[in-house]
């Protein structure tokens, strides 16, 4: 069909100037977006019809919860959790994998940091059948899995590829 701009919207409340990185739609509540930037910004929207103009049918948006990577490096994808609701995680150019709650309103919303090397984040996942097992894929194509009851130490590495890693997926079942 057709894709239409419905609204503009300014994640920066500054003069800041940045890229968004990734977006990823909340796959519990279809109104949720979240979306990441080039200046560490993390920000999850609500997206919802808005009253009726002359041109049709409208959407309106507005910010539901935002966080900041510490370093203000980029954050290179956003995921949400397969089966919780209230997190959502990031993989970032500064190597770290940060699990968010949501539904914090502290300054500091992040629940766990996970961060094995200096390599850059690209992707990180959860196990759709073990809410315990994350995934994350580096910049020099390694793999890492982890145990969130050992958040401290790499379950196992293993080098995926010889070139870049960008993306993961698991297998569903």
């Amino acid at each position: 069909g057709k894709i239409s701009k419905h609204e503009s919207i300014n994640l920066s409340r500054a003069a800041d100037s940045f890229t968004v990185t990734d977006v990823s739609w909340s796959p519990h509540e279809e109104d949720l977006v979240a979306g990441s930037t080039t200046n560490g910004q993390i920000a999850v929207l609500r997206v919802t019809p808005a009253d009726m103009d002359d041109s049709g049918k409208r959407n309106h948006t507005s910010l539901k919860w935002e966080a900041r990577e510490d370093s203000k490096r980029a954050v290179n994808r956003v995921s949400w959790h397969p089966n919780d609701r209230r997190v959502l995680l990031s993989a970032s150019q500064n190597s770290n994998v940060r699990l968010w709650d949501i539904r914090s309103k502290a300054a500091t919303p992040c629940i766990a940091v996970h961060n094995p090397r200096g390599e850059a984040c690209r992707d990180v996942q959860i196990c759709p059948t073990n809410d315990n097992i994350i995934a994350a894929v580096f910049e020099n194509g390694n793999l890492a899995l982890w145990d969130q009851r050992k958040a401290s130490r790499v379950l196992n590495q293993i080098t995926a590829h010889t070139g870049v890693g960008l993306a993961l997926a698991w297998n569903p079942s």
